[in-house]
């Protein structure tokens, strides 16, 4: 039975069974406000509403009436914040939201139309329909002042950033051992930067160094550790122009290119945290992927 079919028939039951066995403030009843908002107390919180200057921390999950999941702030690794009555929030899911009080878990119906429309200002999504209603589940965790939410989220920031790196170490680490034990059984020679990236001069080129900021136009060819070709401009018959050293590529790229001058070939071997790391790239370069990268420098504009 999906969710909105259960919400209903709890609309039934409510006067008889749901008031008969809870007493704690409609706990469990399905209640309605004028506008028509329909919303169940899951669990009250404190009785005293939070200040209008105060930011609520809280976690939501939204869903179709079928149970499908639109969102989860759960999959993040923060609570959303919520100001108190923000007049920039509008509708029916507005007027729910400023009900809330600290430790309140409570359950929201709301018309597709009127949560897009008016809350999130933007059409309804593909697969949904103006009618269909839709259910958020939101449990409220603190009451904070607008700077100590700020300093909230600088904190989790910087235990975000900080496992991150964590994570991007132990990543270069695992990169390194593979591409070492790949140029050992093909006999490659590659020199190692600092930075983990591996790289192979095989045209030294007459022409000037590169610097950042310069333009360079480059033919190259992109590959997989085990041969696979993911792009090439050889392929495509035109060469590739970039300002190096100015993000427009990876990282490994930017540091590769200044390794080299005008005329120069190379073979690049660029651990995943240089290249695309956790997040891969499209259907062809999957997470954590080292790359190999086959690089001409054709002309250098300083």
């Amino acid at each position: 039975m999906s969710t909105f079919k259960n919400f209903l028939l709890l609309s039934f039951l409510g006067a008889v069974s749901l008031q008969a066995c809870n007493d704690k403030d409609g706990v469990g009843e399905v209640q309605t406000t004028e506008s028509g908002l329909q919303y169940v107390y899951l669990e009250r919180g404190e009785e005293v509403a939070p200040d209008s200057n105060q930011i609520l921390t809280l976690h939501m999950v939204y869903t179709t009436a079928d149970d499908s999941v639109i969102f989860d702030s759960r999959e993040q690794d923060m609570p959303l914040g919520l100001k108190v009555n923000d007049p920039n929030m509008k509708g029916m899911l507005a007027e729910g939201l400023n009900m809330l009080h600290v430790g309140d878990s409570v359950k929201f119906i709301v018309p597709a139309q009127d949560f897009y429309f008016q809350t999130a200002r933007m059409p309804v999504p593909a697969g949904i329909e103006p009618t269909d209603s839709l259910i958020f589940n939101i449990g409220v965790q603190e009451a904070l002042s607008e700077e100590a939410f700020r300093e909230r989220q600088m904190e989790e920031y910087k235990k975000q950033q900080e496992l991150a790196i964590a994570q991007q170490q132990e990543q270069l680490a695992t990169d390194v051992s593979a591409i070492e034990a790949f140029l050992a059984e093909n006999n490659i020679e590659a020199e190692k930067t600092e930075s983990g990236l591996y790289y192979n001069i095989t045209e030294k080129g007459n022409g000037p160094e590169i610097d950042a900021g310069d333009k360079v136009t480059v033919h190259y060819k992109g590959m997989l550790l085990d041969g696979t070709v993911f792009d090439s401009s050889y392929d495509r018959g035109e060469p590739f122009s970039l300002n190096v050293g100015q993000g427009m590529v990876i990282r490994g790229w930017d540091e590769a290119l200044q390794l080299l001058r005008e005329g120069s070939e190379a073979t690049l071997y660029i651990p995943s945290p240089l290249g695309y790391g956790a997040r891969g790239a499209g259907n062809a370069i999957a997470p954590n992927s080292i790359l190999v990268f086959e690089v001409e420098v054709l002309d250098v504009e300083e």
